[in-house]
């Protein structure tokens, strides 16, 4: 082959195998037992649409990892739910806020009198203002 012919021919066989990715590979081997499971392929029930055999789990298996997955995903949203509310006070957390905010105050006017201003300063005193936060939140969500 010329020169220019085989730069056509390894053009039309880059061409192909980007329209064809999976041309020259191996086909797929099926899984003949399910990998959760272990039933044999043979046994899987029919269902309205059959699952890919090359998935190498049965339909039981599949529809239950689908189900488990929605109860996490609940489970998730349930919580999201409770992170982005607003939790009104109950009786007696207004007193347990201040008993944080005085504590941590307190904490923080020793680091100042204690430790240079530096940027570690800052970020320490910021850290207090995090653990204030996650303090009052833990106790807005759940106390």
């Amino acid at each position: 082959m010329s020169g220019c012919g085989q730069m056509m021919h390894e053009k039309t066989a880059a061409v192909n195998q980007a329209l064809d990715p999976d041309q020259g590979r191996e086909p797929v081997r099926y899984q003949d037992d399910c990998l959760v499971c272990g039933r044999s392929r043979k046994t899987w029930p029919k269902t309205l649409f059959e699952w890919h055999p090359a998935s190498g789990i049965c339909p039981d298996c599949a529809r239950e990892f689908a189900s488990q997955r929605e109860r996490e995903k609940s489970s998730v949203y349930k919580d999201l739910h409770k992170r982005f509310t607003y939790h009104p006070p109950k009786p007696g957390q207004s007193e347990l806020y201040e008993q944080i905010r005085t504590l941590l105050r307190r904490a923080a006017v020793v680091l100042v009198e204690v430790c240079p201003d530096s940027r570690e300063l800052a970020k320490a005193i910021a850290s207090l203002e995090e653990a204030s936060f996650w303090a009052n939140a833990s106790i807005a969500r759940h106390g």
